[in-house]
């Protein structure tokens, strides 16, 4: 019976997975050893060595963050290092110690960490110092503001609202844009389609204020400062010109499939 009892008890911590927001944040003045894990900059951060006074970042030895993408699935006669992610039965672990995956292990938890993460599966950018000018930076490359990506991945869980507002983003950006390049768009085609998204996407976020009562819209989380919103203005200006203040937008029945699509 006291086995079947510890086993019940093994599964149960087993069960338990640490959620993101619940991990502690860097503390400059505390010392950190090897297999200590914190949060800092919207990614969970593995010790490698005992350090005091060395916040993490991308180039740090320090530190390993624990990856959010290409994750895995586990190799039961694998070795890992210390920062490594894997996923088994849909969950998801991050090693503290170098070691393999014993999963029926007893001493499992001291070498793997169960954890959530609200953007599991993105490509969440390192951000660690925000420039002051019109379009920001984009480490990742995929044409969205890192600090508004990071917003939407790491505020809405709901995948539709994710979806549309990195669509949305995008759309922004190319607003700004349009304000020192004009001729950003090839055809005239091309500049009614993304005329046809931009309103759809004004429809859509309206129509899910009534879904979602939290939710309050994307445009000003991209359009937050004196210089992005006179650029904003000026690249409708430029729309307005190029196709003229009677064109019609053409919205389909589902306006926010028009945007993500």
């Amino acid at each position: 019976m006291k086995y079947l009892f510890a086993s019940l008890i093994f599964i149960v911590m087993k069960s338990y997975a640490v959620n993101f927001n619940d991990i502690n944040t860097y503390n400059n003045e505390l010392r950190y050893h090897r297999g200590d894990y914190i949060r800092y900059i919207n990614y969970i951060w593995v010790a490698n060595s005992s350090s005091i006074g060395k916040p993490p970042s991308a180039i740090s030895k320090v530190w390993t963050h624990i990856p959010l993408i290409n994750i895995q699935e586990a190799k039961l006669s694998g070795h890992y290092k210390i920062g490594q992610a894997v996923t088994h039965l849909d969950r998801y672990y991050f090693a503290i110690k170098q070691t393999k995956f014993k999963f029926n292990d007893r001493h499992f938890e001291r070498n793997w960490v169960e954890f959530s993460h609200p953007a599991i599966g993105y490509d969440l950018p390192i951000i660690e110092s925000l420039p002051d000018n019109l379009m920001g930076i984009d480490i990742n490359q995929n044409d969205l503001r890192d600090d508004y990506e990071i917003y939407v991945l790491m505020n809405f869980s709901s995948l539709q609202l994710r979806n549309l507002g990195l669509a949305a983003g995008r759309l922004y950006n190319q607003v700004l844009m349009l304000s020192n390049m004009p001729n950003l768009f090839n055809t005239e085609q091309d500049l009614k389609i993304f005329m046809n998204k931009l309103v759809a996407s004004r429809i859509c976020q309206k129509k899910l204020t009534l879904k979602y009562p939290d939710f309050t819209g994307f445009q000003h989380k991209y359009i937050n400062s004196p210089s992005r919103i006179k650029a904003y203005y000026g690249g409708q200006k430029v729309l307005h010109t190029q196709l003229g203040d009677e064109y019609e937008a053409a919205i389909m029945d589902d306006s926010c499939v028009q945007v993500i699509n």
